[in-house]
């Protein structure tokens, strides 16, 4: 009895250590995987404007105007496609507070700061997703209006978008057939628009790369 109990104990011992050991070797090869797909991913970060966007597999394409270093070579200047579908989107609302939305509400046109990684494929997936606001209010004066090209140029005195890069600058600003002109509280064809130097206000969205669309007109004010 007492040999055969020694020979158990010894059977177990052994399958014991094995099961460590398989445990172990299981561990570490984990590790080592996990180690192996983080090394293939690499941290980015970037801004650029909304392309195309495919709801159904929740990629947008964007054209990237701005990267970290690590994305340069594969983003930056270019229309990439990005993976959204496990990214944490969020857009300022009209209180001005950020709340989260659905891949589904990011448009064409819109302008994006996206962070995320670099698969070893250089596909981009988003961790974070900010959908930027591109709307302003601007006055200055006229100094041109074409109504032909649709198009009118500026002064800058005061921006509520990007105040360092446009005001005491000469700016252009884009209308259509859809733009509103008001003159003392009631509306204006812009045929009849002068350029005078008169204090103007417009308001509008960025439509492109920094290109001015305006919605509505205030001349004078």
């Amino acid at each position: 009895m007492k040999y055969k109990d020694m020979k158990t104990k010894r059977l177990q011992n052994a399958l014991l250590f094995s099961s460590s050991l398989i445990a172990i070797i299981a561990v570490v090869f984990v590790m080592a995987y996990a180690t192996a797909m983080a090394g293939n991913r690499t941290a980015f970060s970037g801004k650029g404007l909304v392309k195309e966007v495919n709801n159904a597999t929740k990629k947008v394409k964007v054209y990237f105007t701005l990267t970290s270093k690590s994305a340069e070579s594969v983003a930056m200047g270019s229309t990439v496609e990005v993976d959204v579908k496990d990214a944490a989107i969020t857009k300022k609302n009209s209180a001005g507070k950020y709340v989260r939305i659905k891949s589904s509400n990011i448009a064409v046109g819109q302008e994006l700061s996206i962070n995320g990684t670099i698969r070893s494929d250089n596909s981009l997936s988003a961790r974070k997703v900010v959908v930027e606001n591109r709307e302003f209010v601007i006055k200055g004066k006229l100094l041109t209006i074409d109504d032909t090209q649709k198009f009118m140029i500026i002064r800058v005195g005061t921006s509520n978008y990007k105040q360092k890069d446009y005001v005491n600058k000469n700016v252009t600003f884009h209308y259509n057939k859809e733009t509103i002109f008001v003159h003392l509280g009631k509306a204006q064809k812009s045929a009849d628009v002068e350029a005078k130097g008169q204090r103007i206000q417009v308001q509008g969205n960025l439509t492109d790369v920094e290109q001015f669309d305006v919605t509505r007109v205030y001349n004078p004010i």
